[in-house]
């Protein structure tokens, strides 16, 4: 890792002519602003790595053993489908910034609402696929002792795509001044989920624990953090459901009612059938997303830059 950072130093200087570093130079308003942003992001990675690493414990404590490895795997499933909509929603961040600087209120609406339900459509359809093969998935993957793993995996899952709706709205405040929001409901969100784990744990054993991580998000989240952005930004709340989330949920129904049609018409003997399966109902999802949760202006933005992105290079004449 230091030589990685010591890497970033000498490109640094090799290239921005008159890099200089000095004590006389420190602006300290900018100082007090870095450490400030700078402590609210160390504030949510911790509570994001706290968050991720407490509910084995509690399985663990209050559960056989065995159990432990029935939630890691879900757990793991998750954790690594949350990572793939999560690098959409990280270039947001840079781009509020920008348009923070610029004082494009309009703009960053748009980055508000109108991202959201393309960060969340991917893990709807993921989502929605694990709710009809979720079991069979684990069954078929790491063996029948397993099995007791579909529920947990559907639970998280659908965690992870709720989610999805405070990542755009936590990049939006974090880069536009309002940082200590997003660090202290992180807090609130790990104290609430720890809580409610240990206590559902008792009631409805696995699952219980991926349900307190569901309604402690789900509670943190769209109680406080988005209805915060919503208030900072001039988004009615409602607006915000009919057009952040509807538009990437609404399809995630005609996505489940094919796939489970499929289930009962062809059941699964493996992966690769649960692939096949899974696919038309995903396809179905991608088609009711283009045509009714897309607004036109998005499809011509999008088709514009995807003309522009695979149009031929133009030769020069007479070369």
């Amino acid at each position: 890792m230091l030589i990685e950072y010591l890497g970033y130093i000498w490109y640094a200087y090799a290239r921005m002519e008159g890099l200089r570093l000095s004590l006389q130079l420190v602006d300290r308003r900018l100082l007090k602003e870095s450490a400030s942003f700078s402590g609210a992001q160390f504030l949510i990675n911790i509570a994001a790595l706290i968050l991720l690493k407490t509910d084995p414990i509690i399985v663990k404590a209050f559960l056989p053993l065995s159990a432990v490895a029935v939630y890691a795997v879900a757990l793991k499933i998750a954790e690594n489908a949350y990572l793939l909509p999560k690098q959409f929603t990280n270039l947001l961040g840079p781009l509020a910034a920008q348009l923070k600087e610029k004082a494009e209120e309009t703009k960053i609406r748009f980055l508000f609402v109108n991202c959201t339900k393309f960060a969340m459509a991917p893990s709807v359809i993921l989502a929605v696929a694990m709710y009809v093969f979720g079991k069979e998935t684990l069954v078929f993957w790491v063996g029948q002792d397993f099995a007791p793993g579909g529920p947990v995996l559907m639970v998280l899952l659908t965690a992870m795509m709720l989610g999805m709706a405070e990542l755009t709205s936590s990049a939006v405040l974090s880069m536009t001044g309002h940082h200590r929001i997003t660090a202290w409901a992180a807090v609130a969100e790990v104290i609430l989920n720890v809580g409610l784990s240990v206590v559902l744990v008792q009631w409805m054993g696995l699952v219980g624990v991926a349900v307190g991580t569901l309604v402690s998000g789900g509670l943190i989240d769209y109680f406080f953090t988005i209805r915060r952005t919503c208030e900072l930004h001039g988004v009615s709340y409602g607006s915000y459901i009919l057009r952040a989330l509807a538009p990437a949920l609404l399809p995630g129904a005609a996505q489940y009612a094919v796939t489970l049609a499929l289930k009962h018409w062809l059941p699964p003997t493996g992966l690769l059938s649960i692939g096949a399966l899974v696919l038309p109902g995903a396809l179905l999802y991608l088609l009711l997303f283009w045509f009714f949760s897309i607004e036109r202006s998005e499809k011509d933005l999008l088709v514009s830059k995807l003309l522009r992105r695979f149009r031929p290079l133009r030769v020069a004449p007479g070369v």
